[in-house]
């Protein structure tokens, strides 16, 4: 693909005196201001005694601050600026962000420096059942967990914080105490341990400006640790959780590296191959050509170190073993034949489109580059798209080749107690046959 020339945005990066990092991306062209302060805190770096901790405290946070003591006085302040505040707790980061119109950028920022320095963490049992409800959306009527990604993790993980549920059970959450609040608030919200991302139409050295005032007084803190991941020794295995609906949740699922590893872009554009539109292979196997499910899909989730690649479909109890048939087929074919030159021509295309649309949207830019420079990747955007170009189709049949293994593949099937036999007898006849 030969793109047009493109003004790419100026990016600038500073750290304060406090150890947090800055960048801010000038999108002089837009007419909105996204700002995001991301934290290394998440359920990666929890332990069984904390697990949902960092989940809850997001929650917490804002429920009050020094300067607007309850939620209500806390979101009228954000939403008279015309702002949409967002939070979100991931497994191995947490992100909290702003919308807003560019001439209230710095009312909005010094809100969310104040949730961030100076919470109140008060009414804890009312969040506790605010996330308590959230929790029970991952479990049947016997409060057993029927979530397929997080009993997908337990399974690719085993005992690692990485396959923790990010919520926690609730149980845990009940015991937890203002003081483990505070105590986790200051082992993971130091500024060596954050980063705040601009995007928009604003100079680069008005926003350090703002950033310093709102932020400036965050105390140094650590920077957070991570365990390695075990070693991708466990083996193939099945795993089946019986709930009572309509269909059956059907996920496969393979271990692979992290986003640090020089294969990554190859093998995101291994999931455009996969999955990305009506005319790609997962769902015109499992859809069109069969009329298998009504949707299905395949993704690549990476971690810094580490990462999860899926594919999967909802739908009749009785169709499991047909479906393992089919995901069992395309990862066949990939593993054997690898990709057209068709296919990843047209996955590198609309990659490449994908990004440069990022342009046009200041939450995206922000977000790009705030998870970028959290993990010191830092790669510039041109360089991003160069790398994605580079990529060719023996690369993308290497990265299949080595992820599709057989004693990668993993399992899980939540649904009707009559598909657990079924489905673990077609994953034993299928995947042997990987080899």
């Amino acid at each position: 693909m030969r793109l047009k020339p493109i003004d790419l945005p100026n990016v600038h990066r500073t750290t304060l005196p406090n150890g947090l990092r800055v960048v801010v991306t000038e999108l002089p062209h837009l007419h909105t201001v996204s700002v995001g302060t991301f934290v290394r805190v998440g359920s990666r770096y929890e332990d069984p005694s904390t697990n949902g901790l960092s989940h809850f405290l997001e929650h917490m946070l804002f429920r009050g601050t020094e300067a607007h003591p309850t939620p209500y006085d806390y979101n009228l302040a954000v939403e008279s600026l015309g702002a949409s505040l967002r939070a979100a707790t991931h497994v191995d980061f947490t992100v909290y962000d702003l919308s807003l119109p560019p001439e209230n950028f710095a009312a909005g920022l010094t809100l969310l420096g104040d949730a961030i320095r100076t919470p109140r963490f008060g009414d804890i049992e009312t969040e506790k059942q605010i996330v308590a409800e959230e929790i029970l959306g991952d479990l049947d009527e016997e409060g057993h967990e029927v979530d397929v990604e997080n009993l997908s993790r337990r399974l690719l993980f085993g005992a690692h914080p990485l396959a923790f549920k990010i919520t926690g059970e609730a149980s845990q959450i009940e015991r937890f105490t203002e003081a483990d609040l505070e105590r986790h608030h200051r082992a993971h919200y130091g500024a060596r341990n954050q980063v705040v991302s601009v995007a928009g139409p604003l100079a680069a050295e008005e926003a350090f400006r703002v950033v310093r005032a709102a932020f400036g007084a965050l105390p140094p803190g650590n920077h957070a640790e991570i365990s390695a991941p075990p070693a991708d020794t466990l083996g193939s295995r099945y795993f089946h959780a019986t709930r009572r609906s309509s269909q059956t949740d059907v996920r496969l699922c393979f271990r692979t590296f992290g986003q640090r590893d020089p294969r990554a872009i190859a093998l995101h554009v291994l999931s455009r191959v996969l999955d990305d539109g009506l005319s790609t292979r997962v769902f015109r196997r499992l859809c069109e050509d069969t009329g298998l499910a009504y949707d299905a899909f395949a993704s690549a989730e990476t971690y810094e170190d580490a990462g999860v690649f899926d594919f999967g479909a909802a739908a009749n109890h009785d169709k499991v073993a047909a479906i393992l048939d089919q995901f069992a087929g395309i990862v066949r074919e990939l593993r054997i034949d690898g990709p057209t030159e068709r296919e990843v021509e047209q996955a590198k295309n609309r990659h490449l489109w994908n990004l440069l649309a990022t342009l046009d949207h200041a939450e995206a830019m922000m977000h790009y580059h705030g998870v970028e420079t959290l993990f010191g990747i830092e790669d510039p955007f041109e360089r991003l798209l160069e790398r994605v170009r580079a990529v060719t189709p023996e690369d993308v049949r290497a990265v299949a080749g080595d992820l599709f293994a057989p004693h990668r593949a993993h399992a899980v099937v939540v649904g009707a107690a009559r598909t657990e036999t079924t489905g673990a007898h077609a994953f034993a006849r299928l995947f042997p046959d990987l080899a």
